[in-house]
């Protein structure tokens, strides 16, 4: 995991559970390789408010996955791929938005 003062990488896999050539379902759905995702200090603090979300644990619980999930899901997947994160992943990116996006 790469983290600084400007952004953390988040290691990801995605599962196919239709052919994007048929849209069948596939009999065994694919699950990828590990992929990176880089989150920019920017790119978190255009996407809300941290500061807001900060003052109430519960609420950056279901925050930060949600964010993790989107913007990975915009990015860098299609609308046949489901993406799978690890919990450690999400809270790594949590520590990231405390410690520098919202310090």
């Amino acid at each position: 995991m790469k983290v600084d003062n400007t952004s953390i990488v988040v290691k990801y896999k995605t599962e196919k559970h239709y052919c994007s050539c048929c849209d069948q379902k596939l009999p065994n759905p694919k699950e990828s390789n590990e992929m990176e995702f880089e989150i920019s200090k920017e790119g978190a603090m255009s996407w809300t408010n941290w500061h807001e979300y900060a003052e109430y644990p519960e609420d950056m619980e279901n925050a930060v996955p949600e964010f993790v999930y989107e913007i990975i899901s915009f990015h860098s997947t299609n609308s046949y791929e489901k993406i799978i994160i690890e919990d450690s992943e999400i809270e790594k990116v949590k520590e990231f938005i405390l410690s520098v996006v919202v310090a």
